[in-house]
Order: structure tokens, then sequence, then C-alpha cells
């Protein structure tokens, strides 16, 4: 596991410093480009639920895909993504 800091701070009572501390970022996997056709209230929905989560309209659909495809995987016992 990479851990970096990514602030300082330093308590001059204490004569401390700590760090704030994240995991690493492993590399992204490589992304495909797919075209699909969704109807219009789909697509309304997924741009909605995308910006309330902070994310772009392709991140989240990958990722409420690959959470559908987990919970189909331990329902049926295949493997997952």
């Amino acid at each position: 596991m990479l851990l970096y800091a990514t602030h300082i701070i330093s308590l001059e009572s204490f004569n401390t410093i700590h760090l704030i501390v994240r995991k690493g970022i492993k590399d992204k996997p490589h992304k495909i480009k797919v075209s699909v056709s969704l109807d219009e209230e789909t697509i309304a929905t997924i741009k909605e639920l995308a910006e309330q989560y902070d994310r772009n309209i392709s991140s989240y659909t990958n990722k409420v895909l690959k959470d559908h495809i987990q919970q189909f995987a331990k329902k049926k016992c295949l493997s997952t993504v």
C-alpha cells in the first residue's frame, strides 16, 4: 500500500507535526469507449444522479453497472468485475 502526505499540520503548542495521509491511488483501469442507446428518462436520471454524486456521466454509469454486476455475481456465484 502506497501512502503519501497531502497536508502537514504543525501544532506549535505540542511541538509535533501531524500528517494527513491518504492511501495511494493505483493506476486507473483501461477504459474502452462504447456507444449505447438509452431512453430520455434514463439519461435524465443518470445525469441528475451523477451530478448529486459529483461525478461525470461516464464514471457514474460505470460505477452503477459495476455495482449491479457485483450484486448479480454474488447471487449467481459468478466471477466479479
